[in-house]
């Protein structure tokens, strides 16, 4: 569970090193970088598992996380300045979190958009393998133009940082996926409630809405 927090210390070690709309674009191009692994990851872990068996997956993990916590002690500086240092009371900013409107907002939507995203991951492998018949070598294509998708949405808002603040660039996000994840969801609850719709339909619905939301 320790490993989560390489997402938050990487977001902290770009706020440390870039300030104002830098930052922006850095968290642009990060996370334009990031799509590449979920599209990545299921044809490295197909290849392991097929070739040295799927319980040597967790033995490649281990070396590679192994392989970067070398990388990252010999190569990465600190990057928080000294003179920001000074002791803090992990209760009292506990505290500050939890009492403050905008963190808890902007917390909600972060755990919102990112259920989205990994209820694809978790589930979707049921919903179209199974139940929409759609090949496991299809789904597993399927993460390539998500991660196109969420490539793509990196650059547009890189661009976008030039003359839109973040919280602008933010809203219409949050309006893309408020799109996509409607449309979803009318469209399979015609499927399931009104008339079956043909499972090509449904397939496309379900990755486009998915790009949608990751772009």
């Amino acid at each position: 569970m320790a490993a989560v927090i390489g997402s938050v210390l990487g977001q902290a070690i770009c706020r440390d090193a870039f300030h104002g709309p830098a930052l922006g674009r850095v968290y642009s191009v990060t996370g334009s970088v990031l799509a590449l692994f979920p599209a990545l990851g299921p044809l490295f872990g197909g290849l392991i598992a097929e070739i040295f068996g799927w319980r040597n997956i967790f033995v490649f993990l281990t070396m590679f996380a192994l392989m970067i916590a070398i990388l990252v002690s010999i190569k990465l500086p600190e990057t928080h300045p000294h003179a920001s240092r000074k002791k803090i009371s992990i209760r009292n900013i506990a505290k500050q979190l939890i009492l403050d409107r905008k963190v808890l907002g902007f917390g909600l939507i972060v755990a919102g958009c990112n259920g989205i995203l990994f209820s694809y991951f978790a589930e979707g492998s049921f919903y179209l393998i199974k139940g929409l018949s759609l090949s496991p070598s299809h789904y597993g294509l399927s993460f390539t133009v998500i991660a196109v998708a969420t490539m793509i949405g990196g650059i547009v808002s890189k661009r976008l940082q030039n003359k839109h603040s973040s919280k602008e660039i933010m809203g219409y996000g949050l309006l893309i996926i408020a799109f996509a994840t409607t449309i979803f969801s009318c469209v399979a609850t015609i499927n399931h409630n009104l008339f079956a719709l043909p499972s090509h339909v449904m397939i496309s619905i379900t990755i486009l809405s998915q790009m949608g939301c990751a772009f």
